[in-house]
């Protein structure tokens, strides 16, 4: 029951679509989660969120290099395609180092940091 209290961990996902970035090392970034388990617990970045219709992924420290932004989903797409939102912060891209590749149920967006 909303304002209950806390939130119920039962998932109400139409469609469970997952962020992740890669990193010019091959690090993987994984987006914000807390454990509905544990709701005291601190939120880890170390696995896929099957939680939240919303998600974020924040790098600390981001080095120069080439980054991959991966949307992709887990199980079958209800109605056969899901639009999302994508908000990328912090970057300052020009026309050359910025590109939007959407495949199927991917979308890659790479771009190169300034050194």
């Amino acid at each position: 029951m909303p304002g209950s209290g806390l939130d119920n961990a039962t998932s109400v996902l139409v469609n469970d679509l997952d962020l992740w970035i890669i990193g010019p090392d091959s690090t993987v970034f994984y987006p914000w989660t807390l454990d509905p388990a544990n709701p005291s617990n601190p939120a880890v970045r170390t696995q896929a969120n099957h939680i939240d219709n919303v998600e974020q992924v924040l790098i600390d420290s981001p080095g120069a290099g080439w980054y991959s932004i991966r949307v992709a989903h887990t199980g079958t797409i209800t109605g056969g395609t899901q639009d999302f939102s994508l908000i990328a912060t912090g970057v300052t891209p020009e026309p050359a180092t910025l590109g939007l590749l959407v495949l199927g149920g991917l979308a890659l967006l790479a771009r190169r940091r300034r050194k």
